[in-house]
């Protein structure tokens, strides 16, 4: 990889891994989306757990 493209993707890994980005993300889609049936809770659970499975995506395809 450049070194530009190797700095570029670090930040960007940095940024969605912060814990900060991560609650803002979630709230976000957590007010965004109702699921009549489950809690709040859950829904942020469930979102939660979507947003890991897209870092852990993102974090593959910056790394290639």
């Amino acid at each position: 990889m450049s070194k530009l493209k190797d700095q570029v993707s670090g930040w960007v890994i940095d940024k969605i891994q912060d814990p900060e980005v991560k609650d803002k993300v979630v709230k976000k889609w957590n007010s965004a989306v109702n699921i009549p049936i489950i809690g709040e809770d859950t829904e942020s659970k469930i979102l939660s757990a979507i947003y890991d499975s897209v870092v852990e995506v993102i974090e593959d395809v910056l790394k290639k």
